[in-house]
């Protein structure tokens, strides 16, 4: 992802200090990120890196626990709003994000001139003036909602690929929509790698919610038909359907076939945030063999492994285009094969019995990582910002 010459530029202090920014949670997921959520994690980073350069900022979320309904935490302002664990219900998911929405909508500060958002019923509620300072951050690929946001006057995509599905559902305003990527938290790169990744230990990792969208029974059918024998695989993430996952029964089923080799393969759960570098940087290959076509809109788990130094094989989702180039910073299977696993092994089996290519891909890892810094993300989002200020009424 190249972002436009404009959005690079350094935003001026003095500038920044007019700048009353709002940042409008979704409704299940709580702020801080107690339950390491991928959008809320991204934005309460970003809400701190934009106070810490004095722009005036408030982040909307749900109530959660002991977290008080107002307070500071790095100078930014937050207010918490009655809410609930996301049901299985679709229409009941809408509802309370209706609900949840028209509450926030009603916390909204009148001075705010960016009101980001990734609730779905928000943006609905926002017209006439408010529709001015309305920037809606689409995380995942559209689902003909896009034609419904039309009055807003940013549509915000995490990746090039969400952002040419965005402008299929809403051709005559592509000078509406713009591809900011996430940021990744390591990625400055260059400090607590870890070893080298040919003389890190024999282990493969794949880091993330347990579900069938993300092909976790592809990567052991794979593992245990091709992987070599001193090699061992770990699979770290939340199966709870409360977090994303696939729930007991898949859990259950991953087991069964990880019997067949129970000395080489553990599931480890969840993963503290402060745990994630110091596992990536154990492990010599991540795999990510995502199979959501229409699902997976970036990727920030390979990412995140490139920058301690850890080489990723990703499936091949456009997404991941963006930044991971196979055979110079990564790996790519093919997840449309006749035999998917296969081509998952194959690719896995010749990573694995190629140190001197895994340490280049390594190195090529980490310089790409650095281009996805909270520094560098919070100023192509600053510009823009002041873009959409500059322009006026949509």
């Amino acid at each position: 992802m190249t972002p436009s010459p404009e959005l690079l530029e350094s935003v001026p202090e003095e500038r920044l200090s007019s700048l009353r920014i709002v940042v409008v949670q979704g409704p299940y997921f709580p702020v801080p990120p107690l339950l390491n959520s991928g959008v809320e994690k991204m934005w309460y980073g970003l809400a701190r890196e934009f106070r810490r350069r004095g722009c005036s900022v408030t982040q909307i979320s749900r109530r959660f626990g002991d977290l008080p309904e107002k307070g500071l935490d790095a100078g930014v302002q937050h207010v918490r709003l009655p809410s609930r664990d996301a049901p299985r219900s679709a229409a009941f998911y809408r509802a309370y994000d209706a609900i949840y929405s028209f509450r926030a909508l009603r916390a909204l500060p009148e001075d705010a001139n960016i009101v980001i958002t990734n609730c779905t019923w928000l943006p609905l509620l926002m017209r006439g003036r408010q529709a001015r300072r309305l920037y809606v951050h689409v995380a995942r690929y559209p689902k003909g909602q896009m034609r419904l946001y039309r009055h807003a006057a940013r549509l915000q995509a995490v990746s090039t690929a969400v952002s040419k599905a965005i402008e299929r559902e809403i051709p005559e305003l592509t000078d509406r929509i713009v591809a900011i990527p996430p940021y990744t938290t390591n990625a400055e790169g260059g400090a607590g790698l870890g070893e080298p990744t040919e003389r890190r230990e024999k282990l493969v990792l794949y880091l993330g919610r347990i579900h069938p969208e993300k092909g976790v029974h592809l990567l052991l059918d794979a593992f245990i038909r091709f992987a070599p024998s001193d090699w061992n695989l770990q699979i770290s993430g939340s199966h709870e359907t409360r977090q994303g996952g696939g729930g007991e029964a898949y859990l259950a089923r991953l087991k069964l076939a990880a019997s067949r080799e129970p000395s080489r393969i553990a599931f480890t759960g969840s993963v503290p945030a402060a745990e994630l570098n110091r596992q990536y940087r154990l492990a010599a290959l991540l795999v990510y063999p995502s199979l959501a076509e229409f699902g997976e809109s970036f990727g920030v788990v390979p990412l995140e492994a490139m920058a301690c130094g850890c080489p990723a094989v990703v499936s091949d989702l456009a997404c991941f285009r963006d930044y991971l180039i196979p055979g110079h910073n990564g790996y790519v299977f093919n997840h449309r094969s006749a035999d998917p696993a296969e081509s998952l092994g194959r690719e896995l089996r010749s990573a694995l019995a190629d140190p001197v290519g895994r340490s280049r891909i390594a190195e090529a890892g980490i310089r790409t990582s650095r281009h996805y810094s909270l520094q560098s993300v919070a100023t192509l989002y600053l510009n823009d910002f002041f873009r959409v200020i500059r322009r006026g009424p949509a």
